[in-house]
């Protein structure tokens, strides 16, 4: 091998030793960034769920209805979550019964240091309505817990707005996932407080949640009213689904 072919070959050898410890270097950095911090190499996204049992979806009637929302542990915080609740249903202004009536129970579940946690609480009603049409204090058991003012706006022409707002940032080590479930009572001290629409049709409720980046995602839920029976006897009035009637 003459001299210039050997330095030819170290030089092609340092060359490819080059190339290879830079490939390293950014290998390194990228497996360091990714496990330092894996938002940057799979953002959350925000994916909660809305469930709601209604036992009677009968015409102009008051029952119990339950709520669930769940937050699983590959979705993001949620801030805020919005209820749209659709013209036609009913619901009992809060200056309506006194002052701390129990309006409704439920529980929270997160995972706290990677154990599955569960606070319980009670829906409490706040007759200082400011300019809402209701107001309540979600109380929880755990006196550690500070109580979560939420409200229902709009009424039944219009539709309503029911916003839950999440517990403080103090409370951060309330991990995901997280379960929601909530009741609120169809009649309270013996006067209806939240009542189906009497005509007939589909009726979707949309949640809207808000994540921590700002992000959002909806979930439904669409129950059917059914047709009312046609009142026996003589000038009785029937309710069609397009808000017509005939007597």
């Amino acid at each position: 091998m003459t001299k210039i072919e050997f330095e030819v070959m170290i030089y092609f050898q340092m060359r490819i030793l080059r190339l290879f410890l830079t490939s390293l270097l950014v290998f390194s950095l990228s497996t360091y960034v990714y496990f330092a911090n894996p938002g940057v190499a799979a953002a959350a996204t925000l994916n909660p769920t809305f469930e709601v049992m209604l036992p009677d979806v009968n015409p102009s009637t008051s029952s119990d209805m339950t709520f669930t929302i769940t937050n699983p542990v590959d979705s993001m915080k949620v801030t805020t979550t919005t209820i749209s609740i659709p013209a036609g249903w009913i619901i009992a202004s809060g200056n309506t019964f006194s002052k701390e009536a129990e309006i409704g129970s439920g529980s929270f579940t997160a995972s706290i240091y990677g154990e599955e946690t569960t606070f319980y609480f009670k829906v409490i009603n706040n007759a200082d309505l400011g300019v809402h049409s209701n107001r309540f204090t979600v109380d929880f058991d755990d006196p550690n817990i500070d109580p979560i003012d939420d409200y229902i706006d709009g009424d039944s022409t219009t539709g309503y707005t029911l916003t839950l707002d999440a517990p403080p940032a103090e409370y951060d080590f309330l991990s995901l996932p997280t379960t929601t479930v909530f009741t609120l009572k169809g009649t309270v001290e013996g006067r209806n407080f939240l009542t189906t629409p009497v005509v007939q049709g589909d009726y979707t409720w949309i949640a809207d949640f808000t994540g921590v980046d700002g992000t959002h995602a909806q979930d439904t839920w669409t129950p059917t009213i059914p047709a009312s029976l046609t009142p026996e006897g003589e000038n009785v009035t029937t309710t069609f689904s397009d808000g017509s009637s005939v007597t």
